[in-house]
């Protein structure tokens, strides 16, 4: 993206003591201070990358891994709208995993320099930063399947029991047809960090330098224009689908008003009065699992992406909208980067505290994988081994849902590519 330290403006600085290790290869003059500080692991981030991202990393397979679970054990959750929340909670998964697992790996390989992409090799750069950008690409698209399913299912009710959308065939193809366009869109960026570049850095003289890498590796564009074509190309899918999303929540919710209203003026009273209080525990219950879930996604995500956008102007600019060599630069990025990966765990911890119909399926699933750990536990009843029988039935109740059955040069230019990168 933007530089932040482009190679060109170091390049030929080596001084005649470097030249065995910077003849031929890019240079990056880190003999400052300020620059040999902006290359380095501080302890504050390295605290950061050996604490938070592992937890959150663990966190997030573990309660995503559990919704899969509890779609595939329990019968009522089986439908639409919880297929496009698999496949979500699938993207999130694998997201964390390449992204995070990047991260780590970087740090373990390479503990002293931020920038040192050496242990990937030209493959591993293909690799890690196609799977993650191509998550994160489905994502977008299963977040706006759900919110397409429940406007259908709202507007079009009739529709939904003809099977013209929600079927089990249909809900395949989509999910398929998402992932194939992530991972075309995906593939188009390879370009972008494909070039393993061999960049040398010189240091400041001092016992504490002696240990540090003089040359370090970086996954690179083909071309200046290409990277920057590359990041418009990342960036525009978030906002055209949170302007969609909006879109759509907002008819959800307009549907969903027309329709106690249509229920308050043909029926009775007494009966108005008795289904105006279900329709309005129905559209509080929707009214937050839209809002919570919909808006913490591209709320969480937004940060990253705006940076991004003004990261990008920035580098057209020639670097003097921002310091993004300072540190309150750089620490806005890895907060920025930690909101986007707790956005991956955050959805089942919503869904749990919003909805009646998914707590009672997770207190399900974890009561029976924990009587199949304590097989002797018995329960209040005196019943021994296997779940206990949970006296409330889970009953289909989200808007929009259906059983099956219902037919990602100078010292400056390195590290802002590697900012703008989740």
């Amino acid at each position: 993206m933007a530089d932040l330290y482009g190679t060109e403006s170091f390049t030929n600085v080596a001084t005649t003591l470097d030249e065995e290790f910077c003849n031929g290869t890019d240079s990056i003059n880190a003999s400052t201070e300020a620059v040999a500080t902006s290359l380095q692991y501080r302890s504050i981030f390295i605290a950061y990358i050996s604490i938070i991202l592992p937890l959150i990393l663990v966190i997030g397979v573990i309660d995503n891994a559990l919704f899969l679970l509890v779609v595939r054990k329990i019968d009522t959750m089986k439908n639409v709208t919880n297929a496009y929340l698999s496949s979500l909670a699938i993207a999130d998964i694998l997201f964390l995993v390449f992204v995070i697992g990047h991260k780590l790996w970087k740090f373990i390989a390479s503990p002293q320099v931020t920038i040192d992409d050496s242990c990937l090799g030209s493959l591993g750069c293909v690799i890690f930063f196609v799977s993650s950008s191509v998550t994160y690409l489905a994502s977008l698209c299963f977040i706006t399947l759900v919110a397409w399913e429940r406007r259908q299912a709202v507007r079009y009710p009739h529709l939904v029991g003809k099977n013209r959308f929600h079927n089990r065939k249909k809900c395949f193809k989509m999910i398929t047809f998402s992932w194939l366009i992530s991972f075309l869109l995906a593939g188009s960026f390879i370009p972008s960090f494909a070039i393993l570049k061999e960049i040398c850095i010189i240091w400041p003289e001092g016992e504490q330098f002696l240990q540090y890498p003089r040359v370090v590796h970086i996954c690179s564009s083909v071309s200046k224009s290409y990277e920057n074509f590359t990041h418009i190309l990342q960036t525009l899918p978030f906002f055209l689908a949170m302007a969609m999303n909006m879109y759509l929540y907002v008819d959800i919710l307009q549907g969903l008003k027309e329709s106690a209203e249509r229920v308050q003026s043909f029926d009775s009273l007494a009966k108005a009065t008795s289904r105006k209080k279900e329709e309005s525990r129905t559209i509080n219950q929707t009214i937050k699992m839209l809002v919570i879930n919909g808006l913490s996604f591209f709320a969480l995500l937004a940060p990253f992406e705006i940076l991004n956008v003004c990261t990008l102007f920035n580098g057209l600019a020639g670097n003097t909208l921002i310091s993004t060599n300072s540190f309150t630069y750089r620490t806005v990025v890895w907060i920025a980067r930690t909101l986007s990966y707790i956005n991956t765990l955050i959805n089942p911890v919503v869904y749990v505290s919003f909805s009646s119909k998914y707590r009672q399926a997770f207190k399900e699933t974890v009561h029976d994988i924990y009587y199949r750990i304590v097989p002797c536990q018995r329960d209040t009843h005196g019943q021994q081994g296997g779940r206990p029988v949970s006296s409330t039935p889970i009953v289909n109740t989200s808007a929009g849902t259906n059983d099956w059955n219902d037919n990602t040069r100078s010292s400056a230019e390195v590290l802002e590519t590697q900012d703008t990168k989740l």
